[in-house]
């Protein structure tokens, strides 16, 4: 059996070119979320869904739901950052586009203060659309190239910066992480209800 990867690996691929966030003090917990997939009480997409499969004037006040196999995948993860970040192995983690911990530009932060690793994912966020066409891919534990599992592809929703230390030493924030699958499955199947 393989062995799981000792480090989270974020890499964000778009417009910018390719940048790979890696984080070795992190927590992860995934989860199946459930529940409404458009609206809820009065949504006007509930009506339009409601009328295009015939289910009269009640389905105003009701919520769609969609379970094509188990409701969407996310992550909650937990992060913190610092000026030489490493692996268990002493390697500097990598942040941004380059490995070498000497280069420092709006794109890389390897081997830079943990405020310029927060402006620089930040700027990658900023610059970078990242959706369902084009996710971020995710990697830790077994879910990786080699690993048991393929690696996840997935979206941000609502990362957050939770706390920069008075002396600018460290960053922690946190993000959720959502299957692109799974919002591209949603998207087809609400497509297929509309044509």
């Amino acid at each position: 059996m393989p062995d799981p990867l000792k480090t989270l690996r974020l890499t964000i691929d778009g417009e910018l070119g390719t940048g790979i966030f890696e984080t070795y003090h992190t927590t992860v917990a995934p989860s199946l979320r459930t529940g409404y997939v458009v609206g809820g009480r009065g949504s006007t997409v509930n009506a339009v869904l409601g009328q295009l499969a015939n289910d009269g004037e009640d389905s105003k006040r009701k919520g769609v739901y969609l379970d094509a196999g188990g409701g969407s995948l996310t992550w909650s993860m937990e992060f913190r950052q610092w000026e030489g970040s490493s692996d268990q192995a002493g390697d500097p983690l990598q942040w941004g586009d380059s490995q070498d911990p000497t280069v420092h530009t709006k794109t890389s932060a390897t081997g830079a203060s943990a405020l310029s690793k927060l402006e620089c994912l930040l700027y990658w966020w900023e610059q970078t659309t990242i959706d369902s066409e084009n996710p971020a891919l995710l990697e830790y534990g077994q879910h990786y190239d080699q690993g048991i599992y393929e690696p996840k592809e997935i979206v941000f929703e609502e990362p957050t910066i939770r706390d920069v230390a008075e002396d600018g030493q460290h960053i922690s924030g946190s993000m959720t992480l959502v299957s692109a699958a799974n919002l591209r499955d949603i998207q087809d199947a609400a497509n297929r209800l509309t044509t």
